[in-house]
């Protein structure tokens, strides 16, 4: 995204001169930079990354995660967690954002007073990856919660993240693209898959694709509209329209009430493809209160 093939290359030797990744890292590295450069490669290392969301270990022989440890600056996706009582889910959820093919990211985990380990295993995980922040608060407010973890992206996108689900290897890829070259877009969703204890579909929830839909359904306080296990938002137009409202008389659906206003000022789409996958039956109460299941 950021260079030609050559200039990647030339990066990737003087990371090896200056001894910040070793010589297995160096030639693991080299391979990976072939999936800008051959579509078959990069379709297979894509399929690869899908069946094991757990690619973090080649992900940090990336190139571009070696630019965020070597560059403080603001990434371009702020994903924002909120998780309350979800140990069991929680580090398949983290690990599935930080597997990601768009790699110019932080994540934001706001532990919403969990009564479990929850807050302990993103604790783990943030220690090992300097791309994770982790807050964790007193008393139980998902408002709240949202609010205190908006105000800590500092990402030109902001990113939703359940968790209890796993986002597939390219959703932040495919909804950066699609806002960059929708620039009056501010607000886009996309599909979610069910699956099983065995990984098999049992449900998909593809949401309205006509803008006209998608406003209507929100016009109706409808959360199917944009599935917010999805969404991905412009930070300053979030910003610029109040962002998450809490307190005393605030909304019950905090991101359906976010992007209602959202959807006032500027255009709103979904796309086709499933960015994320979500566990069958019943959603954790804690999160899915003010969200109805799909």
């Amino acid at each position: 995204e950021r260079a030609s093939f050559a200039e990647a290359r030339q990066l990737w030797r003087d990371l090896r001169r200056r001894r910040i990744i070793g010589l297995r890292d160096y030639v693991f590295g080299r391979m990976l930079l072939l999936t800008g450069r051959f579509p078959a490669y990069s379709a297979w290392v894509t399929s690869m990354h899908d069946r094991h969301w757990d690619a973090v270990a080649a992900v940090r022989r990336r190139p571009e995660y070696l630019l965020h440890r070597l560059n403080d600056a603001p990434p371009v996706v702020s994903v924002l967690m909120v998780v309350r009582d979800q140990w069991r889910t929680v580090e398949a959820a983290i690990r599935s954002v930080l597997s990601q093919k768009w790699q110019d990211f932080e994540l934001i985990v706001v532990d919403d007073a969990s009564r479990d380990r929850s807050f302990d295993v993103a604790q783990r995980i943030a220690a090992t990856d300097v791309r994770t922040r982790v807050f964790r608060r007193q008393r139980p407010n998902l408002a709240e919660a949202l609010a205190q973890g908006l105000a800590a992206c500092r990402g030109e996108f902001v990113a939703r993240m359940s968790g209890d689900g796993t986002s597939r290897f390219h959703r932040l890829y495919e909804q950066v693209l699609h806002l960059r070259n929708h620039p009056n877009c501010v607000l886009v969703g996309g599909a979610c898959s069910e699956r099983d204890s065995r990984h098999q579909e049992v449900r998909r929830y593809v949401p309205p694709l006509e803008e006209a839909t998608i406003r209507s359904r929100l016009a109706r306080h409808t959360s199917s509209a944009v599935p917010w296990e999805t969404a991905m938002m412009r930070r300053e137009a979030a910003e610029s329209v109040g962002g998450y409202r809490a307190g005393p008389g605030g909304p019950d659906a905090a991101d359906l009430d976010l992007f209602q206003r959202l959807a006032d000022v500027a255009d709103i789409a979904n796309l086709d493809s499933v960015l994320t996958w979500l566990p069958a039956g019943e959603r954790t109460p804690a999160r899915g209160s003010d969200h109805a299941p799909h």
